[in-house]
């Protein structure tokens, strides 16, 4: 019967992977085309490109006419570096890249330093320009610094060319000292060809008044705008630089000069959008964005700034995105992705945003403000709170080596500290529900931590006298406890991750969303723990309780709404299910190592069928497989090439490397002085071992299957060393057969 269990089983996970590798690429194919068909001629789009941009200033004054018309939120523009430039090659690109000379935008007749623009051009790609185009001259030595990288500057360029869309532009930043023009970099094709327009000096205007004398000339815009309204379909950058002209020339002004400068920039910003707006019809479409970066006096770590979206007719609200899974966060590959869909054109392969879908929202530029400094607040205070967390961790263990390893004893109140300070991981996944309002601020963050702790500490402590009755029991009780929140929070699509110190910082990736490295530590950690528990209380009872729990975490890993963690899905299958055959059996077998890997092999057949029911690219391995079909296997090497170093970093001795070879260290002086003494209660109490091999399994497979692999294996030590300690203590306070740990199991004693 096992034999037909185990056979129908395989042929399942084979009908299952052929399924998803053959009917999903059909069924994205045919939906693609039916998509096609029934699209409409797109209408105008316009982007108002305005340097130093930031939430302070739509939330003054002077933007009070305009800013609850558009849709917002904060985007994440930062492109491979922290330059300017690369944030504008990466809105080209349609994904991370490196960028440069942001002065080599001129029009074609203009002369440069090398001569003619259009001279210049033909030198540098081989290639005779239009007449009346504005060039990018830069672009060759753009491609080359993003060689070897998965981004192209000039893929946007490229397609909309072959569209036939009509690419115009208008403005620049220019300072005295610097050319400062982001459009031509934006809209240039893959040779350099960015349209027709004007970015030099006919589009700035004498004004005495204003930063280095100039200013955006609204009324050489109007006629050049005048012709171009006409128009049916198009695209238009207008580069907006009087707000950056004023940041780069504030400190040559007193305060009340500089802050009347740039008040009257914001009121000529928005003559500019009422100006567009008059002439705009429902199809059409008004967008505002700052691509800013760290080099930019104005920013100290933030590199999320507003991004707006005005169709007419609509009210206004908060964008989301796919990329993000949280309302008022998009990604700058969004915003190109965002583009494409407003032309209807199929992005290229390399290109990795998801276009933003509109949500109402009474005073949405409000809601993404205060969004935007909760991200900043959370992730300035990250660092500090994690390095606090794991710094008293390593104390800890060092003082839990000392004591058991010479006094050979564990005194009480350590083992209450251990509790304590494990505690903290679930307690940073509740901190944001706080009403506490300063908890993301200063000390109050940790203040906050704290108190949780010991809430569910003395919870854990009360609820164990029920659940577990055994000297380990708040460990256990803690445990599940921690696996159900962080379960519960990931069905609800991370309410609480992603406002937590454990969870994707809103400032930092071009995808923060789901369960993060530190968060999967924590939970596959609870989970063993509490797998421990469930069996040394309730037997095979306990065995099927604990199969269910891990499942559900399976699952929750892999659904794109919930974890949405491919490497933690596959990691938490190839653990998980060698641990319960081990539990079943009482014994190792290698084969539990092919059904450990025919479970890792069902995850990515569901999470391939999963982009099957909810769209291309809604997995990373559904995004990954799209791309592997049209470029090869160039990808997938990539991608782990990306990932090993990512893991060779972290390893070269961070806070989390120390955490593991503390643990190591003080395990193995606790083995040298204590050796019998924990072997001895090793056999005695078989159920423990399932749950240990599944930890020593985990991590070289947290190390293998995911970038941040050591993270994952450091926080989810918070638990297992936690758990081992406690056993230690029983073993050497004589916790035996006939003593208060050894209850029947009725799990099959281990052999070997």
């Amino acid at each position: 019967m096992n034999r037909r269990r185990q056979r129908l089983f395989l042929w399942v996970l084979v009908i299952l992977l052929t399924v998803s590798l053959v009917i999903l690429p059909l069924f994205g194919m045919l939906a693609s085309l039916v998509r096609a068909q029934g699209e409409d001629r797109p209408g105008k789009l316009i982007l108002v490109l305005v340097p130093d941009l930031g939430w302070e200033d739509i939330l003054s004054p002077e933007a009070a006419p305009w800013r609850d018309q558009f849709y917002w939120a904060s985007a994440n523009i930062r492109g491979a570096d922290r330059a300017r430039a690369s944030s504008y090659a990466t809105l080209s690109a349609g994904a991370a890249a490196l960028g440069t000379g942001l002065s080599s935008g001129v029009a074609a007749n203009d002369l440069t330093l090398e001569g003619r623009a259009s001279v210049v051009f033909l030198r540098r790609t081989g290639v005779e320009p239009p007449p009346d185009a504005v060039l990018f001259l830069d672009m060759p030595s753009v491609q080359r610094m993003n060689q070897g990288r998965a981004s192209h500057p000039g893929a946007l360029g490229d397609l909309l060319e072959e569209a036939g869309i009509p690419r115009y532009l208008f403005g620049n930043a220019d300072t005295s000292m610097d050319q400062e023009r982001g459009a031509p970099l934006l809209l240039a094709d893959s040779l350099g060809v960015a349209g027709t327009g004007h970015v030099g000096l006919e589009t700035l205007r004498r004004e005495e008044e204003a930063p280095y004398g100039v200013g955006f000339d609204v009324d050489a815009f109007s006629a050049f705008w005048k012709n171009l309204s006409r128009k049916d379909s198009l695209i238009l950058a207008v580069e907006m630089g009087d707000l950056w002209r004023q940041r780069v020339y504030s400190p040559r002004a007193t305060p009340a000069a500089a802050s009347a400068a740039r008040k009257e920039a914001l009121q000529k910003l928005g003559e500019l959008l009422a100006l567009l707006q008059k002439d705009l019809s429902p199809g059409d479409e008004l967008w505002i964005l700052s691509p800013i970066s760290r080099e930019d006096p104005r920013v100290a770590g933030d590199f999320l700034t507003p991004f707006g979206i005005w169709k007419p007719g609509q009210k206004g609200g908060l964008l989301h995105s796919p990329s993000t899974r949280r309302p008022g966060f998009v990604t700058g590959p969004d915003i190109t992705a965002q583009i494409l869909a407003f032309y209807h054109l199929t992005p290229k392969t390399d290109m990795v945003g998801r276009p933003l879908s509109f949500r109402d929202q009474r005073d949405g530029f409000l809601v993404a403000a205060t969004l935007h400094h909760r991200a900043l607040s959370v992730d300035r205070w990250r660092p500090s709170v994690l390095k606090t967390w794991i710094v008293i961790y390593l104390a800890l263990l060092i003082l839990y080596g000392l004591f058991a390893g010479l006094a050979r004893r564990l005194p009480a109140f350590l083992q209450h500290l251990l509790l304590y300070l494990t505690a903290f991981g679930p307690a940073m996944l509740l901190a944001p529900l706080t009403p506490y309002p300063a908890w993301r601020e200063g000390g109050g963050a940790l203040v906050v931590i704290f108190l949780l702790a010991a809430l569910l500490m003395g919870v854990s402590l009360l609820l164990a006298r029920v659940l577990f009755p055994q000297p380990s029991g708040p460990l256990y009780t803690l445990a599940l406890l921690t696996s159900l929140l962080i379960a519960w929070d990931a069905a609800h699509e991370g309410l609480w991750t992603r406002w937590s110190f454990l969870g994707y910082s809103a400032l930092s990736g071009a995808r923060y969303y789901g369960i993060g490295n530190e968060m999967l530590g924590v939970w596959l950690g609870a989970v063993l723990v509490a797998t421990a528990g469930l069996l040394r209380h309730l037997g095979k009872k306990g065995l099927l309780l604990a199969a269910l729990l891990m499942g559900a975490t399976v699952l929750l890993l892999a659904w794109p709404q919930g974890g949405a963690s491919f490497g933690g899905a596959t990691s938490a299958a190839l653990i998980f299910v060698p641990t319960l055959l081990y539990a079943l059996h009482g014994r190792w077998r290698w084969s539990y190592a092919v059904w450990g890997a025919l479970g890792l092999m069902a995850v990515v057949g569901l999470m391939l069928l999963l982009d099957l029911r909810l769209g291309r690219g809604s997995t990373h391995v559904g995004f990954l497989f799209t791309r592997i079909q049209e470029l090869g296997i160039q990808p997938l090497i990539r991608t782990a090439i990306g990932k090993l170093m990512v893991e060779w970093r972290l390893l070269q001795l961070t806070v989390w490397t120390r955490l593991l070879l503390v643990f190591v260290g003080v395990v193995g002086i606790l083995f040298y002085t204590s050796r019998t003494t924990l072997l001895r209660y090793w056999q005695e109490h078989p159920w423990l071992r399932a749950p240990s091999f599944g930890f020593l399994l985990s991590i070289p497979v947290l190390l293998l299957l995911n970038d941040s692999g050591v993270v994952a294996v450091a926080t989810s030590l918070t638990f297992v060393t936690a758990a081992f300690f406690s056993h230690a203590a029983e073993a050497f306070s004589g916790v035996g057969p006939g003593g208060p740990g050894n209850e029947k199991t009725g799990v099959p004693p281990a052999s070997g």
